[in-house]
């Protein structure tokens, strides 16, 4: 990466900033030129196919360097030469966000929405907070809901990947989605989703119902990527709620919230263990929240929504853990007297 000036499995310290800034090399570079490319797209199909997956979706980065529209087309070329054997469905990405001053950025993401199965947004890369001289967050939000409703594309929407409680990037977007309205679909099927929401496990319980009837209230599902999840820098001075960095998902599914499971990213030049298997992910996702009822795990993994029996399992789960917690800490807390 960025011209063999940095070696990627020494440098996975870096920030999600830095990385952001570093892709722009990698734009540059042998990994987008057409072959190198192309080569990549069918080894990773391979594995899919081989995993027996039926139905990917996928960002594909179109930015105002390089890449431009040109990346899409040969994913979008890529997705119809194996229609046969896989469905493939392309998002428009950006990780660079979006600055006023910079008006061919959004022209041709607009281009390239057309052109795409669905949106993806990384909203945090337009938070003036981090980078003064873009269109912030909320700005970035309510231009991918207009997108997405003039459209009529689902869009996948990047929030609160820290782990840490001072972040509220999905509690922002629910704020958005209730001023400028529901995204809708005629199918009455879910078009906005989250990506990642790992922070809120850190809230006080207050605090998640209140967001967890949000997310209901707005119509927004969930897409966990459990390895990702787990390999997100954890702040360790931070006095949070014990929990795993993975979200709630069963207390969610449990109230409601459509689940659906991904891998983020496939060779990701920060955290490049990941995986295009989910059977791998369910594996991770069932550790991580100490559940193993291989019925719901795989609908979660085929995005198919639960039955009230099935929504009733995780309820009782949920409460024979809690009783279960309730007795190792009184236990601890006499122990501690």
């Amino acid at each position: 990466v960025d011209s063999g000036r940095l070696q990627v499995l020494e440098n996975s310290h870096i920030s999600l900033q830095k990385k952001h800034a570093l892709i722009a090399t990698v734009h540059d570079g042998p990994a987008y030129h057409d072959d190198n490319l192309k080569h990549r797209l069918n080894l990773v199909t391979e594995e899919l196919i081989g995993a027996g997956t039926r139905l990917a979706d996928t960002m594909v980065d179109v930015c105002a360097d390089r890449t431009g529209l040109h990346v899409l087309d040969i994913v979008n070329q890529h997705a119809h030469d194996v229609s046969g054997k896989i469905t493939i469905r392309t998002a428009a990405y950006t990780p660079f966000g979006f600055k006023d001053s910079e008006p061919d950025r959004w022209e041709i993401f607009e281009k390239a929405v057309k052109q795409s199965d669905f949106i993806g947004s990384l909203p945090e890369a337009d938070d003036t907070v981090d980078y003064p001289d873009q269109i912030g967050f909320e700005e970035h939000c309510v231009r991918m809901l207009d997108l997405a409703r003039r459209e009529q594309k689902m869009v996948h929407i990047h929030t609160d990947q820290r782990n840490e409680p001072s972040e509220d990037g999905t509690e922002r977007l629910i704020s958005i989605v209730k001023k400028e309205g529901v995204l809708k679909s005629g199918e009455n099927e879910n078009m906005l989703w989250v990506v990642h929401m790992i922070s809120p496990s850190t809230y006080e319980e207050d605090r998640f119902k209140q967001l967890v009837d949000g997310l209901l209230e707005t119509r927004i599902g969930i897409i966990c990527c459990p390895s990702a999840a787990l390999g997100m820098r954890q702040l360790r001075h931070n006095l949070t709620p014990t929990y795993n960095s993975i979200p709630r998902l069963l207390e969610l599914a449990a109230a409601g919230v459509p689940v659906r499971l991904g891998s983020d990213n496939i060779a990701d030049m920060c955290s490049p263990s990941t995986t295009p298997d989910l059977t791998d992910e369910i594996f991770i996702l069932s550790a991580a929240l100490r559940f193993y009822d291989v019925r719901i795990l795989a609908k979660f993994a085929c995005g198919q929504p639960l039955t009230t029996d099935e929504r009733e399992i995780l309820s009782q789960h949920l409460c024979y853990n809690d009783e279960e917690m309730k007795k190792k800490l009184l236990r601890a807390k006499n122990i501690s007297h």
